[in-house]
């Protein structure tokens, strides 16, 4: 008798989703009341009347509608299992259903950022065959981190007898309260038993990650970076100078918040690849190509072989004068 199984993203996507959005009203909150601050020390509430306050109100209608939204896409967004596809159903006035088949899946893999290792979850990457959507993951499912790798596992397997490879596996299967099995008995699947693989064919240490880092420094965001420090040194030494130090400093208060985003958005455009690759493994096993890295963000990629389309071969400034070169895989999905 076959089993469906129906289940939800993990409600943790919905901060995923709307983090941005909160952090820029945050932002924009926050340069309001500086903007303001003399208005809001009044006695008389004047402030309620003024620019700035509806603006203020306006910011969080928007985010409350923007948090609604996205409950009730989560609340109203299923995946399933079936036999032969992943099926996705979203709404229920306005229905959408989405049928992936097996053998339509090219490869999946697990991803896990800062906010999901917080909640102990896992992103799961689904990609098809389709050439259309090369450039992009075609679905990105949140699990909680033990059933995201049973997932994997399950349409694993599922492609493999899909494309008639005789799987030896035993399992068993519970249910959980998300109503997704997680696997608890060990198999012989040589997909699965690669992630636990310790002998890869490429481990990059410390010093080849702080290498690989330095030789990726963009010079274009080192000069934006500096141009930055010493305009807002300028702008600072400015505020600093005035007669009405805590006046000037509430009206330059925007500004700075400005430039401060702007220094750290450069400062990590700088340094981010040397964490993004931290404890870089790869091996390959038969036909797949198995990658695994990340520090803030974990990463696992299993790439087929015969998927790949080409291979680019790309040098930096820096990497030039070095004479080191950057490997770039490009595959379908």
């Amino acid at each position: 008798m076959r089993q469906e199984r129906r289940f939800r993203n993990h409600i943790s996507i919905i901060l995923e989703q709307t983090g941005a959005v909160i952090a820029a009203a945050l932002v924009l909150i926050i340069t309001q009341l500086f903007q303001n601050i003399d208005e809001l020390t009044e006695s008389d509430l004047s402030f309620i009347t003024s620019k700035g306050f509806l603006i203020f109100l306006g910011v969080i209608a928007l985010l409350a509608v923007s948090l609604v939204g996205q409950v009730l896409v989560w609340a109203r967004t299923y995946i399933s299992i079936e036999e032969n596809a992943i099926v996705i159903e979203q709404g229920r006035v306005n229905k959408k259903k989405n049928t992936i088949g097996i053998r339509n899946i090219s490869n999946i893999n697990l991803e896990q950022n800062l906010i999901e290792m917080l909640f102990g979850t896992c992103k799961v990457k689904l990609d098809t065959n389709s050439r259309s959507t090369a450039d992009s993951t075609d679905v990105k499912i949140v699990l909680k981190k033990a059933d995201a790798l049973w997932f994997q596992q399950e349409i694993t397997r599922k492609m493999e007898e899909a494309a008639g490879i005789a799987l030896g596996t035993t399992e068993a299967v519970c249910e959980t309260a998300d109503g997704v099995g997680s696997m608890v008995a060990g198999t012989q699947n040589t997909d699965s038993s690669s992630r636990e693989m310790k002998n890869y064919d490429v481990h990059a240490g410390i010093a080849d990650i702080i290498q690989h880092g330095f030789f990726s420094i963009s010079i274009i965001s080192v000069a934006v970076f500096l141009l930055v420090i010493v305009g807002t040194a300028i702008s600072v030494a400015e505020v600093l100078g005035r007669a009405n130090l805590m006046a000037s400093l509430a009206g330059a208060a925007a500004g700075i918040l400005v430039a401060a985003f702007i220094i750290l958005s450069t400062l990590w455009d700088t340094v981010k690849d040397f964490i993004r690759y931290y404890d870089f493994r790869a091996k390959r096993l038969d036909d797949k190509i198995y990658i695994k890295y990340g520090f803030l963000k974990k990463v696992e990629y299993t790439i087929p072989v015969d998927k790949i389309q080409a291979l680019k071969i790309r040098q930096s400034f820096l990497a030039r004068i070095g004479r080191r070169y950057m490997a770039e895989i490009v595959n379908v999905g």
